[in-house]
């Protein structure tokens, strides 16, 4: 098995499919070689499942093992001490076809205090997944009582549990790997949740209200289809060179699997972006869609926020590449009242020039027009963070940047240190 394979382009076996979003999981840091597990339930009903005891970071296809619905074990080796409560799940919620059991790093820090997953802090978080958490009180991991309380949840409908002191469940009705980018999602916003603290206060929560009108707004995102026409050599390698630069955002953590949008300017009023539904860490120059006069391609299904980025191209005619998202450090400015400042480092004066932060809910057109060439990224309260440049790598570069210099500061505020300003000399 190629673990560079898209595995949403093919099917795979469920012993294959669970060896391969292991691997993407140990990668992500979302497993460690003896925690975490991940199930899969096939076509025939019986239940799939990684192992006890085998090492996570190099799982073989021949060791997932097998049960049945009533739990007898089909398999030469035996599934997680946890594989009841996968089983559980299935027998409890006929719709859940994948599970994904993670310990990862940033939800672990919010579960070891057994505190909720903050979801009222950003608004794609709050508008897909608020009604679909819950939290599990802490119970020994196997026993009855952390089963029949998992079970509980799952029949109210939540799928994603939060096990304090223990890690996180995703339930998933499409496929493993779908889950997987759910907990990539949950995963950068649980992280900004810790770390925002050491930067300034928090914001108050979104609003009923406020999350009504994100999702309305998202919802009349709608675009006429454009007639698909032989691509051009200049196309081609302007896909080709977003799908690499995506996939080193990816690799560099500050772009997700699904909250994330990536564009490059192919003409006045014409632009590719990366999809909705991708792998973005495998795209193929296939996989981009092509925005043109405010239409995309046939079949395809555009990120949120596609109109952003047009509404950018549109506003300025020296942008090449645009690019949103919510990398995990850098998206703390997003939730408190903490200016980003560009005065700290050389390298932040003179890549990003100048950021302006905008409350949320305001328009697409009024933060486009923000953008010019001393203020190349924008942070929008509760929703998003922006970069627009001459080109992708100029634009990737901004958020690298930005996510690394909040790192430092959020480490340097555990010795009780803030940055030195350097201003004076940059003037």
């Amino acid at each position: 098995m190629d673990g560079g394979d898209n595995m949403q382009s093919k099917k795979m076996h469920p012993a294959e499919e669970i060896c391969y979003v292991m691997k993407r999981a140990y990668q992500r840091n979302m497993v460690s070689s003896a925690g975490g597990c991940l199930s899969v339930r096939d076509e025939e009903g019986y239940m799939w499942i990684s192992p006890t005891s085998q090492d996570k970071g190099n799982l073989q296809p021949e060791w997932i093992a097998k049960y049945d619905t009533q739990g007898n074990q089909l398999s030469d080796y035996a599934g997680s001490m946890e594989w009841d409560n996968h089983l559980a799940i299935y027998n409890a919620r006929p719709d859940v076809k994948a599970i994904f059991h993670t310990h990862s790093s940033a939800m672990l820090s919010i579960v070891f205090a057994r505190e909720p997953l903050a979801t009222k802090t950003f608004a794609g978080l709050a508008a897909k997944y608020k009604d679909k958490i819950a939290q599990i009180p802490f119970s020994i991991p196997g026993s009855e009582q952390l089963c029949s309380d998992i079970v509980k949840a799952v029949k109210n409908d939540k799928d994603i549990l939060t096990l304090d002191s223990h890690g996180t469940y995703i339930l998933c009705s499409s496929n493993l790997f779908d889950a997987f980018k759910v907990q990539d999602f949950i995963e950068m916003t649980a992280r900004t949740q810790v770390i925002a603290p050491a930067l300034g206060n928090l914001l108050p929560d979104l609003t009923e209200e406020q999350i009504k009108s994100y999702v309305v707004n998202a919802e009349n995102e709608v675009f006429d289809v454009l007639e698909r026409k032989q691509e051009t050599l200049t196309e081609c390698a302007a896909r080709k060179q977003l799908c690499i630069l995506a996939k080193r955002g990816y690799e560099n953590r500050v772009i997700d699997c699904l909250g994330a949008s990536f564009s490059l300017r192919l003409g006045e009023d014409d632009f590719i972006i990366t999809p909705a539904d991708g792998d973005i860490a495998n795209l193929k120059k296939h996989d981009i869609i092509r925005v043109k006069n405010g239409k995309i391609e046939e079949g395809k299904v555009a990120p949120e926020r596609t109109a952003f980025h047009r509404a950018v191209y549109l506003k300025n005619s020296e942008v090449g590449s645009v690019l949103v998202g919510a990398p995990a450090y850098a998206a703390a400015y997003c939730i408190t009242d903490a200016k980003f400042d560009c005065s700290i480092d050389p390298e932040l004066t003179f890549c990003i020039k100048g950021v302006e932060k905008y409350t949320f809910g305001t328009p697409y057109e009024e933060i486009a027009a923000g953008f010019h060439s001393n203020q190349l990224a924008a942070i929008v309260e509760h929703d998003f963070i922006a970069a627009a440049a001459v080109n992708g790598v100029k634009t990737l570069g901004i958020f690298e940047c930005m996510d690394y210099a909040t790192r430092s500061v959020v480490e340097m505020s555990i010795r009780n240190r803030k940055p030195v300003q350097i201003a004076e000399y940059l003037k």
